[in-house]
């Protein structure tokens, strides 16, 4: 039986890197796999005592699986393929999230060291895998699985000028974009409504902005587990994605599960799942013009989009657990 540890900064149901902690942690424990967490994320001075906690528990384990990503979110392969390779454990690490290209560039000398001690390093996006090719760094493309124990496809007879955006409210995801572009759509589409789900460092600030620009019909939804995700997007026809980096967002997949037109900002990983007027639309970052022509697109060809809508509900079909459980399982063979 393998052994394995998942070490991550883990926050429960909150999606991203957390998403996929519960997913392993659900569904790979079997008669072949234990899997337990060693969760990273805490204040700094309980972070202090975190490499001797782990050298005492990762003893009993084959494999280290570390989940991480650039910047603060770097912490758990730092101190994983410390203890890991002190402990002559089998080091996986699977890279999330945008912003690796500023990353190495800013501290490329302690990037690729640690790296380069994993024995397999996964990545979510042909676009962090480029970024590490050409830093000489080998990686194997393997996409996060998506719930669909939380997502169910509706079927719309009439696309409606409901809008709905599930991102964190900080700096990088541009909620202000959005909210800009939807005061200049309420004045061609009345009817139009925004909601805005989730929390985050900027929501007073985002608050003010509604209130200062006077705009109507904007619900501000705060944080939802995962466990209503599918629910709440089911409220709405038309999903946005304005983030100005990115890598492979469970929110956008939720968004096609869900049936609804997604559109989002052309960045990171985002190209190597959807094409533009195929599968969803894709804009330029922080281009209010393009957003508002894409909305006003959607709401006027609604027969083209339905088909677009269907092509994006086999995109996420095939990053379902029953598809990608199998190259998963390839990772903690020994």
């Amino acid at each position: 039986m393998a052994k394995i540890l998942l070490i991550a900064n883990y926050k429960p149901s909150v999606g991203g890197i957390s998403g996929q902690i519960e997913i392993l942690l659900k569904h790979f424990n079997d008669n072949k796999n234990q899997i337990d967490l060693f969760n990273t994320k805490d204040n700094i001075f309980k972070r202090i005592l975190m490499p001797f906690v782990l050298f005492i528990k990762g003893r009993k384990y084959n494999i280290f699986h570390i989940h991480g990503c650039s910047f603060f979110g770097f912490f758990p392969i730092v101190i994983g393929v410390i203890i890991g390779s002190l402990l002559k454990k089998k080091i996986i690490i699977t890279y999330h999230g945008g912003g690796l290209d500023e990353f190495i560039n800013k501290y490329k000398t302690k990037v690729m060291y640690y790296l380069n001690k994993a024995d397999i390093i996964t990545v979510p996006s042909k676009y962090l895998q480029n970024i590490l090719n050409d830093n000489s760094i080998k990686s194997k493309y393997l996409p996060n699985i998506i719930r669909d124990d939380n997502v169910y496809f509706k079927k719309r007879d009439i696309l409606k000028p409901n809008l709905i955006v599930t991102r964190t409210l900080d700096e990088v995801y541009n909620i202000p974009l959005v909210i800009m572009t939807f005061k200049d759509l309420k004045k061609v589409v009345p009817d139009a409504k925004l909601k805005i789900v989730g929390d985050g460092k900027l929501k007073n600030e985002i608050f003010e902005l509604v209130k200062k620009e006077n705009i109507d019909d904007i619900e501000f939804v705060g944080r939802v587990p995962n466990s209503k995700i599918g629910e709440i997007l089911n409220t709405s026809d038309i999903f946005i994605n304005p983030s100005n980096k990115d890598n492979m967002p469970l929110s956008l997949f939720e968004a096609l599960a869900c049936g609804l037109a997604v559109i989002s900002t052309n960045v990171g990983g985002i190209p190597d799942y959807i094409t533009d007027g195929i599968n969803g639309f894709l804009i330029e970052p922080n281009n209010k013009e393009q957003l508002t022509n894409k909305i006003l697109y959607v709401l006027n060809n609604q027969d083209e989009v339905q088909k677009i809508i269907d092509n994006g509900y086999q995109t996420f079909e095939k990053l379902t657990l029953r598809n990608l459980k199998s190259e998963y399982l390839k990772l903690y063979e020994l």
